[in-house]
């Protein structure tokens, strides 16, 4: 199963109805720390995108959090902004990752 911004390893075993084991690894997370510096170049509030791209205030808190919300929205918040994606988010690394790629560069070297 995959989700927009992370992976998720699923394994499951059950035995006698009962979740032995269930793996989740987050390889990604998203930052819209862009999104807020367009707002303060374009002398938007986070209430005036919020009316102007039709969004819920539950959506807004996704954002603050940098949670991850459908592409659909990012798509609205672009058009009402006049910008690309990479303008209002960032793809962000997590330690796995990084770890990852060490391990991968070790192999490398070696």
């Amino acid at each position: 199963m995959i989700k927009r911004n992370f992976i998720v390893i699923d394994a499951e075993i059950w035995y006698n109805n009962t979740i032995l084991l269930y793996a989740e690894v987050k390889l990604v997370s998203v930052s819209y720390s862009k999104l807020w510096k367009v707002l303060i170049d374009k002398k938007m509030s986070k209430a005036d995108l919020r009316k102007a791209a039709g969004l819920a205030p539950n959506t807004m808190t996704k954002l603050r959090r940098d949670e991850e919300v459908k592409l659909s929205i990012l798509c609205r918040i672009c058009a009402v902004l006049h910008v690309n994606f990479g303008d209002i988010i960032d793809f962000v690394p997590s330690d796995a990752e990084k770890e990852n790629r060490d391990i991968i560069a070790e192999q490398s070297e070696a």
